[in-house]
């Protein structure tokens, strides 16, 4: 009928406008953003332990993963701490990737999810690098005192990024996060 044709063309003008965008970018083809699936547990407890990042507690359940033509370009977690607490964490970008706003879109669609559960965000903290204070900044993050439930992931990041010669910060979402 003339609306399926309407709705077809309709939807063919926002893939160009979609496919225009990532191109404009950089981008070789569209960023696909999804839940992630257990078949992505291996791919990301590599990545992260390559990276010298937490690689404990991978559940895909509680990941978003940015892909490029199926292939894994980014990744993030919400994981539950105890006590109604939860943390973001494993965000993770491809250095070719970086700076185009794929780790935004990562935490602002796990926050998105943790609302949509009921919860709220001022629930969510994270530990990062003291250089990435600012990137959290603009999500709406700020810098606290870590919670009691993260005292062992503390402990252990401080030996870490101390080593490394870097310090660690924790940050708690705000009503102010990106919506």
């Amino acid at each position: 009928s003339h609306r399926a044709v309407l709705r077809v063309e309709g939807l063919a003008m926002l893939l160009r406008v979609v496919v225009c965008v990532a191109v404009a970018t950089g981008l070789e083809a569209p960023v696909v953003y999804r839940r992630g699936r257990p078949s992505d547990e291996a791919a990301i407890t590599w990545r992260l332990a390559r990276e010298m990042m937490n690689p404990l507690g991978i559940e895909a359940r509680n990941f978003e993963v940015a892909t490029v033509e199926d292939r894994t370009v980014g990744f993030g977690q919400v994981r539950g701490l105890g006590d109604g607490k939860y943390e973001l964490a494993s965000l993770y970008v491809e250095p070719s990737f970086r700076g185009r706003g794929l780790g935004s879109v990562v935490v602002e669609r796990l926050l998105e999810r943790h609302r949509e559960a009921g919860l709220d965000v001022d629930d969510v903290f994270l530990l990062t690098l003291r250089r990435t204070i600012p990137f959290y900044e603009r999500l709406g993050f700020v810098v606290v005192d870590p919670p009691a439930e993260m005292k062992v992931e503390v402990a252990l990041g401080t030996i870490l990024t101390t080593l490394l010669g870097a310090s660690l910060v924790c940050m708690r979402a705000t009503a102010a996060v990106v919506a």
